[in-house]
């Protein structure tokens, strides 16, 4: 599937951007919406649509602090137990194995061009 993600990516024209040197946002800079889109659509699956932002903002924090779930739970002011409920729905919506590393870096360029396809529809 990392094949698929250069494909995309190379075929999306998509680059990565950063505004600050200290600490750059990982953003992608989008050439090919409709291809960043069909990728996004294929990785995260029903996480894309609106009504599992819930969802989105776990798995985007459970990537950003190495898979702890405690870091997780007390960053977006959870009980551990909603985290891995959480989690547990997360992978049954992707069929991701969040334990692999290779899945989890789909998923985590995955987030980023959708935030990136929503900055850019915000801003159109």
């Amino acid at each position: 599937m990392l094949q698929d993600v250069g494909l995309a990516i190379a075929t999306s024209g998509l680059s990565i951007a950063s505004d600050d040197a200290a600490r750059p946002p990982l953003r992608l800079a989008v050439t090919d919406a409709a291809a960043l889109g069909r990728f996004c659509a294929r990785v995260l699956g029903p996480l894309a649509s609106e009504r599992h932002a819930d969802l989105r903002r776990t798995l985007e924090e459970y990537i950003r602090s190495h898979g702890s779930q405690s870091s997780v739970s007390r960053s977006l002011y959870l009980h551990r137990n909603t985290v891995r409920q959480r989690l547990r729905r997360i992978e049954e919506l992707t069929r991701a194995d969040l334990d692999d590393p290779e899945q989890r870096l789909l998923l985590q360029l995955a987030l980023l061009g959708h935030a990136e396809l929503e900055r850019t529809r915000r801003d159109t």
